[in-house]
């Protein structure tokens, strides 16, 4: 009988932008992850004078690798992290969209088996957080191709452990439409639409390319005599909208999302019954002149 797997013993998370996976890689912790692969067999269709199909005459067809990773967003592996998202490197702490993606490497350990995920890239990532929780990052991440090792491959490095503190939603300021706001939820999500369904003569997909991008902002907020301009936005969208995150634990830590032109259509309020009334604002964050839709600046010690 084997050793039975678990997560919370087991598995560890290795970054990388090249191979191999040594010292100069980057362990990250993290919630939960769904890296797989689905694996398609092509059967024969061929008449054969029976109803049984042959294994014989089997083939491996197309195989997709995928899946989504979720973090406690924190300030060393976002220096990573923000840039397969933006797609440039750090330049004064901060991370400007650019027009292409980078591709890299993660290396999970799940017990029994490491396992490889070759040229990843970010399909679209969501940042949000709620009253009472940190600031999650999840990335739907797309795969060209995975390998599997030994189990303990990855510890062996002995890559050093983060300690820097994550970024919670007290943390919080956020300023929509020239105000700062109460708020009881703020999420960004940056969707790169990858063209995930690009195979060529191969078995795995290549050259995972993005076909636009879309930065989608969903703010909940209460419905008081403060939020009555946010009933109707005007078209042009409102300049200057941010997220600031100052860490109060660790006040360098300051992470910034700052929007071009942060665009809402016309919201009414519903009431649910007794409680509190709320607004649901679902924006898009768009460019305005030279001003990119989103930048990213991401401080610390």
């Amino acid at each position: 009988m084997g050793t039975p797997s678990y997560g919370a013993k087991d598995s560890i998370l290795a970054f990388d932008t090249a191979l191999p996976f040594d010292a100069a890689s980057v362990l990250m912790l993290f919630d939960s992850e769904t890296m797989t692969v689905d694996q398609e067999i092509l059967q024969d269709d061929g008449l054969s004078g029976t109803r049984s199909q042959r294994v014989e005459r089997t083939r491996f067809g197309k195989r997709r690798v995928s899946g989504q990773v979720t973090f406690d967003a924190s300030p060393i592996m976002l220096d990573q992290l923000l840039y397969i998202i933006s797609g440039t490197t750090e330049a004064a702490d901060v991370f400007a969209l650019a027009q292409t993606l980078p591709s890299f490497y993660l290396m999970i350990a799940k017990g029994a088996r490491d396992f490889t995920f070759n040229n990843c890239i970010c399909n679209r990532a969501s940042f949000k957080a709620e009253p009472g929780g940190k600031l999650k990052l999840v990335l739907d991440l797309e795969a060209e191709s995975f390998t599997n090792s030994a189990s303990g491959t990855l510890s062996a490095i002995g890559l050093a452990m983060p300690t820097d503190k994550p970024f919670q939603f007290s943390d919080l300021v956020g300023t929509t439409v020239s105000a700062a706001r109460d708020i009881f939820s703020w999420e960004t999500v940056i969707d790169h639409k990858i063209d995930a369904e690009r195979w060529v003569n191969a078995v795995n997909r290549a050259n995972l390319t993005s076909m636009g991008r879309d930065v989608l902002v969903n703010i909940e907020l209460p419905f008081s005599s403060s939020e009555t301009d946010l009933v109707s936005v005007a078209l042009a969208g409102s300049t200057g909208s941010t997220a600031v995150y100052t860490n109060a634990d660790a006040t360098a830590s300051v992470l910034t999302f700052t929007y071009g032109a942060l665009q809402f259509p016309a919201s009414i309020p519903v009431v649910n019954g007794k409680g509190e009334i709320r607004m649901q604002l679902k924006g898009r964050a768009l460019r305005t002149g030279s001003t990119l839709e989103l930048s990213f600046t991401n401080a610390h010690a």
